[in-house]
Protein backbone atom coordinates (compact mmCIF):
# COMPACT_ATOMS: atom_id res chain seq x y z
CA UNK A 1 0.00 0.00 0.00
CA UNK A 2 2.52 2.31 0.74
CA UNK A 3 4.72 1.22 -2.60
CA UNK A 4 1.22 2.24 -4.64
CA UNK A 5 0.62 5.77 -2.67
CA UNK A 6 4.61 6.74 -3.43
CA UNK A 7 3.96 5.78 -7.06
CA UNK A 8 0.60 7.56 -7.30
CA UNK A 9 2.28 11.00 -6.03
CA UNK A 10 5.58 10.46 -7.99
CA UNK A 11 3.30 10.57 -11.18
CA UNK A 12 1.52 13.31 -10.19
CA UNK A 13 4.57 15.70 -9.30
CA UNK A 14 6.50 17.16 -12.71
CA UNK A 15 9.92 15.91 -13.26
CA UNK A 16 12.89 17.06 -11.85
CA UNK A 17 13.74 20.80 -12.86
CA UNK A 18 10.49 21.27 -14.24
CA UNK A 19 7.50 23.01 -12.51
CA UNK A 20 3.60 22.85 -12.80
CA UNK A 21 2.32 23.84 -16.32
CA UNK A 22 -1.18 25.35 -15.24
CA UNK A 23 0.68 27.60 -12.59
CA UNK A 24 3.09 28.85 -15.09
CA UNK A 25 0.21 29.48 -17.33
CA UNK A 26 -1.90 31.22 -14.25
CA UNK A 27 0.56 33.73 -13.24
CA UNK A 28 2.84 34.21 -16.05
CA UNK A 29 0.45 37.02 -17.07
CA UNK A 30 -0.13 38.50 -14.23
CA UNK A 31 3.61 38.90 -13.52
CA UNK A 32 4.06 40.58 -17.37
CA UNK A 33 1.23 43.01 -16.74
CA UNK A 34 3.05 43.99 -12.89
CA UNK A 35 6.37 43.73 -14.24
CA UNK A 36 5.69 45.81 -17.74
CA UNK A 37 2.60 48.48 -16.31
CA UNK A 38 4.89 49.19 -13.07
CA UNK A 39 7.88 50.34 -14.68
CA UNK A 40 5.70 52.46 -16.78
CA UNK A 41 4.22 54.25 -13.63
CA UNK A 42 7.85 54.73 -12.52
CA UNK A 43 8.49 56.32 -15.38
CA UNK A 44 5.59 58.62 -15.21
CA UNK A 45 6.27 59.66 -11.96
CA UNK A 46 9.88 60.77 -12.91
CA UNK A 47 7.80 62.58 -15.56
CA UNK A 48 5.66 64.21 -13.32
CA UNK A 49 8.25 65.59 -10.81
CA UNK A 50 10.52 66.95 -13.79
CA UNK A 51 8.01 68.63 -15.45
CA UNK A 52 5.81 70.29 -12.63
CA UNK A 53 6.47 73.47 -11.07
CA UNK A 54 7.12 74.20 -7.14
CA UNK A 55 3.83 75.94 -7.45
CA UNK A 56 2.14 73.05 -8.90
CA UNK A 57 3.62 70.31 -6.23
CA UNK A 58 1.85 71.73 -3.30
CA UNK A 59 -1.53 71.57 -4.73
CA UNK A 60 -4.09 69.10 -4.06
CA UNK A 61 -4.02 67.41 -7.56
CA UNK A 62 -0.84 67.23 -7.83
CA UNK A 63 -0.69 65.52 -4.29
CA UNK A 64 -2.97 62.96 -4.81
CA UNK A 65 -1.41 61.96 -8.33
CA UNK A 66 1.30 61.04 -7.09
CA UNK A 67 -0.09 58.76 -3.88
CA UNK A 68 -2.06 57.31 -6.71
CA UNK A 69 0.96 56.32 -8.73
CA UNK A 70 2.74 55.06 -5.54
CA UNK A 71 -0.14 52.91 -4.48
CA UNK A 72 0.54 51.90 -8.22
CA UNK A 73 3.66 51.09 -7.90
CA UNK A 74 3.01 49.08 -4.24
CA UNK A 75 0.57 47.40 -6.14
CA UNK A 76 3.21 46.34 -9.04
CA UNK A 77 5.38 45.31 -6.28
CA UNK A 78 3.17 42.65 -4.28
CA UNK A 79 1.87 41.47 -7.53
CA UNK A 80 5.82 40.42 -8.98
CA UNK A 81 6.38 39.14 -5.74
CA UNK A 82 3.44 37.12 -5.46
CA UNK A 83 3.86 35.55 -9.00
CA UNK A 84 7.46 34.58 -8.65
CA UNK A 85 6.16 33.19 -5.20
CA UNK A 86 3.96 31.00 -6.97
CA UNK A 87 6.11 30.34 -9.64
CA UNK A 88 9.06 29.13 -7.62
CA UNK A 89 7.45 27.40 -4.93
CA UNK A 90 3.71 26.15 -6.45
CA UNK A 91 3.47 24.31 -3.23
CA UNK A 92 4.03 26.80 -0.41
CA UNK A 93 1.21 29.04 0.83
CA UNK A 94 0.87 32.62 0.35
CA UNK A 95 1.80 35.04 3.86
CA UNK A 96 -2.09 36.25 4.38
CA UNK A 97 -0.77 39.90 4.83
CA UNK A 98 0.46 39.71 1.43
CA UNK A 99 -3.61 38.54 0.12
CA UNK A 100 -4.81 41.37 2.20
CA UNK A 101 -2.41 43.96 1.70
CA UNK A 102 -3.03 43.64 -2.26
CA UNK A 103 -6.66 43.63 -2.47
CA UNK A 104 -6.70 46.25 -0.37
CA UNK A 105 -4.31 48.32 -2.74
CA UNK A 106 -6.25 47.10 -5.79
CA UNK A 107 -9.50 48.20 -4.52
CA UNK A 108 -8.45 51.86 -2.52
CA UNK A 109 -6.93 52.57 -5.83
CA UNK A 110 -9.77 52.98 -8.28
CA UNK A 111 -11.85 54.98 -5.63
CA UNK A 112 -9.20 57.57 -5.08
CA UNK A 113 -8.87 57.87 -8.71
CA UNK A 114 -12.06 58.42 -9.45
CA UNK A 115 -12.17 60.93 -6.31
CA UNK A 116 -9.24 62.96 -8.46
CA UNK A 117 -12.23 62.79 -11.51
CA UNK A 118 -14.60 64.29 -9.55
CA UNK A 119 -12.29 67.27 -8.55
CA UNK A 120 -11.66 67.72 -11.84
CA UNK A 121 -15.77 68.03 -12.20
CA UNK A 122 -16.04 70.25 -9.63
CA UNK A 123 -13.43 72.44 -11.28
CA UNK A 124 -15.52 72.83 -14.71
CA UNK A 125 -18.74 72.80 -12.69
CA UNK A 126 -17.89 76.08 -10.27
CA UNK A 127 -20.60 76.10 -6.96
CA UNK A 128 -20.80 79.68 -7.94
CA UNK A 129 -21.63 79.46 -11.61
CA UNK A 130 -23.72 76.76 -11.45
CA UNK A 131 -27.63 76.41 -9.97
CA UNK A 132 -27.37 75.18 -6.27
CA UNK A 133 -29.75 72.48 -7.32
CA UNK A 134 -27.80 71.05 -10.63
CA UNK A 135 -24.24 71.26 -8.60
CA UNK A 136 -25.92 69.08 -5.92
CA UNK A 137 -27.14 66.66 -8.21
CA UNK A 138 -23.54 66.71 -10.14
CA UNK A 139 -21.66 66.36 -6.85
CA UNK A 140 -24.05 64.08 -5.04
CA UNK A 141 -24.41 61.58 -7.70
CA UNK A 142 -21.40 60.56 -7.58
CA UNK A 143 -20.30 60.92 -4.04
CA UNK A 144 -23.20 58.72 -3.17
CA UNK A 145 -22.24 56.17 -5.76
CA UNK A 146 -18.39 56.37 -3.66
CA UNK A 147 -20.14 55.83 -0.48
CA UNK A 148 -21.65 52.72 -1.34
CA UNK A 149 -18.34 51.38 -3.29
CA UNK A 150 -16.63 52.43 0.23
CA UNK A 151 -19.04 50.36 2.11
CA UNK A 152 -18.80 47.66 -0.39
CA UNK A 153 -15.23 47.48 0.02
CA UNK A 154 -15.29 47.15 3.65
CA UNK A 155 -17.68 44.06 4.04
CA UNK A 156 -15.88 42.52 1.44
CA UNK A 157 -12.40 43.16 3.46
CA UNK A 158 -14.26 41.97 6.51
CA UNK A 159 -15.09 38.65 4.68
CA UNK A 160 -11.49 38.46 3.32
CA UNK A 161 -10.48 38.67 6.84
CA UNK A 162 -13.06 36.33 8.32
CA UNK A 163 -12.07 33.58 5.63
CA UNK A 164 -8.26 34.30 5.25
CA UNK A 165 -7.49 30.37 6.02
CA UNK A 166 -9.26 29.31 2.87
CA UNK A 167 -7.59 31.88 0.63
CA UNK A 168 -3.87 31.02 2.35
CA UNK A 169 -4.92 27.07 1.66
CA UNK A 170 -5.29 28.49 -2.25
CA UNK A 171 -1.78 28.51 -2.56
CA UNK A 172 -1.20 31.06 -4.85
CA UNK A 173 -2.81 34.43 -5.85
CA UNK A 174 -4.81 33.29 -9.14
CA UNK A 175 -6.38 30.84 -6.66
CA UNK A 176 -7.49 33.33 -3.65
CA UNK A 177 -8.34 36.15 -6.52
CA UNK A 178 -10.69 33.31 -8.04
CA UNK A 179 -12.23 32.71 -4.80
CA UNK A 180 -13.19 36.11 -3.76
CA UNK A 181 -14.83 36.30 -7.54
CA UNK A 182 -16.80 33.61 -7.64
CA UNK A 183 -18.01 33.28 -3.88
CA UNK A 184 -18.29 37.03 -3.07
CA UNK A 185 -20.59 39.43 -5.08
CA UNK A 186 -18.44 42.60 -4.03
CA UNK A 187 -16.06 42.03 -6.36
CA UNK A 188 -19.22 42.07 -9.25
CA UNK A 189 -20.73 44.79 -7.51
CA UNK A 190 -17.36 47.07 -7.70
CA UNK A 191 -16.80 46.60 -11.13
CA UNK A 192 -20.47 47.50 -12.34
CA UNK A 193 -19.86 50.91 -9.95
CA UNK A 194 -16.91 51.67 -11.27
CA UNK A 195 -18.77 52.01 -14.75
CA UNK A 196 -21.30 53.94 -13.73
CA UNK A 197 -18.83 56.37 -11.78
CA UNK A 198 -16.78 56.95 -14.81
CA UNK A 199 -19.44 56.79 -17.32
CA UNK A 200 -21.16 59.86 -15.08
CA UNK A 201 -17.84 61.79 -13.84
CA UNK A 202 -15.65 61.72 -17.56
CA UNK A 203 -19.19 61.40 -19.65
CA UNK A 204 -19.92 65.19 -17.78
CA UNK A 205 -16.62 66.15 -17.72
CA UNK A 206 -15.57 65.74 -21.60
CA UNK A 207 -19.26 67.51 -22.21
CA UNK A 208 -18.46 70.50 -20.94
CA UNK A 209 -15.03 70.92 -21.96
CA UNK A 210 -16.62 70.57 -25.66
CA UNK A 211 -19.86 72.69 -25.03
CA UNK A 212 -17.63 75.79 -23.12
CA UNK A 213 -14.99 75.17 -26.22
CA UNK A 214 -12.04 74.96 -23.83
CA UNK A 215 -9.83 75.06 -26.78
CA UNK A 216 -6.86 77.31 -28.35
CA UNK A 217 -8.62 80.04 -30.40
CA UNK A 218 -8.44 80.36 -34.25
CA UNK A 219 -8.48 76.06 -34.31
CA UNK A 220 -10.23 74.20 -36.34
CA UNK A 221 -12.79 71.58 -35.83
CA UNK A 222 -10.77 68.93 -36.78
CA UNK A 223 -8.18 69.99 -34.12
CA UNK A 224 -10.76 70.80 -31.01
CA UNK A 225 -12.17 66.89 -32.02
CA UNK A 226 -8.23 65.70 -32.56
CA UNK A 227 -7.96 66.65 -28.71
CA UNK A 228 -11.28 66.07 -27.62
CA UNK A 229 -10.48 62.70 -28.62
CA UNK A 230 -6.96 62.10 -27.05
CA UNK A 231 -8.01 63.31 -23.52
CA UNK A 232 -10.82 60.92 -23.75
CA UNK A 233 -9.56 58.00 -24.83
CA UNK A 234 -6.80 58.62 -21.65
CA UNK A 235 -9.03 59.32 -19.14
CA UNK A 236 -12.45 57.70 -20.24
CA UNK A 237 -12.95 55.19 -23.01
CA UNK A 238 -9.85 52.70 -21.81
CA UNK A 239 -11.44 52.70 -18.72
CA UNK A 240 -14.50 51.68 -19.31
CA UNK A 241 -14.10 49.74 -22.50
CA UNK A 242 -12.04 47.81 -19.85
CA UNK A 243 -14.60 47.25 -17.16
CA UNK A 244 -17.26 46.55 -19.73
CA UNK A 245 -15.79 44.32 -20.90
CA UNK A 246 -14.33 42.13 -18.17
CA UNK A 247 -17.90 42.36 -16.60
CA UNK A 248 -19.05 40.69 -20.07
CA UNK A 249 -16.73 37.98 -20.29
CA UNK A 250 -17.51 36.83 -17.01
CA UNK A 251 -21.18 37.28 -17.13
CA UNK A 252 -21.38 35.35 -20.52
CA UNK A 253 -19.01 32.33 -18.84
CA UNK A 254 -17.93 32.41 -15.20
CA UNK A 255 -15.49 29.78 -16.60
CA UNK A 256 -13.58 32.65 -18.09
CA UNK A 257 -13.19 34.41 -14.73
CA UNK A 258 -9.22 34.24 -15.24
CA UNK A 259 -9.47 36.64 -18.30
CA UNK A 260 -11.73 38.93 -16.57
CA UNK A 261 -9.34 39.00 -13.91
CA UNK A 262 -5.94 39.42 -16.70
CA UNK A 263 -7.94 42.61 -18.01
CA UNK A 264 -9.04 43.99 -14.36
CA UNK A 265 -5.40 43.91 -13.69
CA UNK A 266 -4.22 45.76 -17.20
CA UNK A 267 -7.14 48.09 -16.48
CA UNK A 268 -5.53 49.00 -12.93
CA UNK A 269 -2.63 50.18 -14.25
CA UNK A 270 -4.29 51.73 -17.54
CA UNK A 271 -6.54 53.64 -15.16
CA UNK A 272 -4.05 55.39 -13.53
CA UNK A 273 -1.74 56.45 -16.18
CA UNK A 274 -4.84 57.97 -18.30
CA UNK A 275 -5.15 60.12 -15.03
CA UNK A 276 -1.18 60.84 -14.11
CA UNK A 277 -1.09 61.42 -18.19
CA UNK A 278 -3.53 64.42 -18.40
CA UNK A 279 -1.65 66.01 -15.58
CA UNK A 280 1.90 65.50 -16.88
CA UNK A 281 0.45 66.83 -20.02
CA UNK A 282 -0.75 70.12 -18.02
CA UNK A 283 2.59 70.22 -15.83
CA UNK A 284 4.87 69.76 -18.91
CA UNK A 285 2.75 73.26 -20.59
CA UNK A 286 3.39 74.75 -17.54
CA UNK A 287 7.07 73.99 -17.51
CA UNK A 288 7.27 75.48 -20.45
CA UNK A 289 6.05 78.49 -19.95
CA UNK A 290 8.12 79.11 -17.14
CA UNK A 291 11.40 78.30 -19.05
CA UNK A 292 9.98 80.66 -22.23
CA UNK A 293 9.38 83.89 -19.42
CA UNK A 294 13.27 82.87 -17.70
CA UNK A 295 14.83 82.49 -20.90
CA UNK A 296 13.09 85.99 -22.45
CA UNK A 297 13.16 87.90 -19.21
CA UNK A 298 9.79 89.06 -19.59
CA UNK A 299 6.53 89.54 -17.58
CA UNK A 300 4.10 88.50 -20.18
CA UNK A 301 4.12 84.61 -20.66
CA UNK A 302 3.76 83.11 -24.45
CA UNK A 303 0.80 81.51 -23.45
CA UNK A 304 -1.82 82.30 -21.14
CA UNK A 305 -4.12 79.00 -19.23
CA UNK A 306 -6.80 79.14 -17.58
CA UNK A 307 -6.71 81.49 -14.34
CA UNK A 308 -8.32 82.64 -11.69
CA UNK A 309 -11.48 85.27 -13.07
CA UNK A 310 -10.99 85.05 -16.60
CA UNK A 311 -8.50 83.81 -19.83
CA UNK A 312 -6.97 86.21 -22.51
CA UNK A 313 -8.84 86.70 -25.56
CA UNK A 314 -6.64 88.98 -27.57
CA UNK A 315 -2.63 89.72 -27.15
CA UNK A 316 -2.68 92.69 -29.27
CA UNK A 317 -0.60 95.53 -28.57
CA UNK A 318 -3.11 98.02 -27.06
CA UNK A 319 -3.79 95.48 -24.01
CA UNK A 320 -5.09 92.13 -22.95
CA UNK A 321 -8.52 91.47 -22.48
CA UNK A 322 -10.14 89.71 -19.66
CA UNK A 323 -13.26 87.83 -19.88
CA UNK A 324 -15.14 86.03 -17.25
CA UNK A 325 -13.26 82.33 -17.20
CA UNK A 326 -13.38 79.49 -14.90
CA UNK A 327 -11.81 79.27 -11.34
CA UNK A 328 -7.85 78.25 -10.44
CA UNK A 329 -8.69 75.13 -9.73
CA UNK A 330 -9.04 74.58 -13.51
CA UNK A 331 -5.26 75.55 -13.80
CA UNK A 332 -4.35 72.28 -12.34
CA UNK A 333 -6.77 69.91 -13.22
CA UNK A 334 -6.91 70.96 -16.82
CA UNK A 335 -4.32 69.88 -20.01
CA UNK A 336 -2.36 72.39 -21.66
CA UNK A 337 -4.02 72.57 -24.65
CA UNK A 338 -6.72 74.17 -22.96
CA UNK A 339 -4.92 78.05 -23.39
CA UNK A 340 -4.96 80.82 -25.70
CA UNK A 341 -1.89 81.86 -27.54
CA UNK A 342 -1.18 85.03 -28.64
Amino acid sequence: MSSNSTTSTSQLLPPPGMNFLVVIDEALPFLMIGSTMGAVLFAMLLALFFFSTPSLRVKPIFILNVIVILLGLVGATFNIYMEIQTLGMPGMSLPYQTILTMSTINDITPLLVDCILLLRLAAVFPRHQTPPFIWLVIMGIPVLVKVGRAANFVFFLVYEIRDINNLVKSKNGVGSASILLTVLPNVKIEWILQVFDDLFSSGLFLWRIYRDGMFETGQSVSDKIKQLFWISTYNFVFPVLLSIAQITIYIVNEANYLTALYIEEANFYLTIMGLVFATVWAAEGQWQDARCVKNAGAVQMSSVRFAAGGRELDGSEGGTQISQGPTQAMFTTMPPFWKVRE
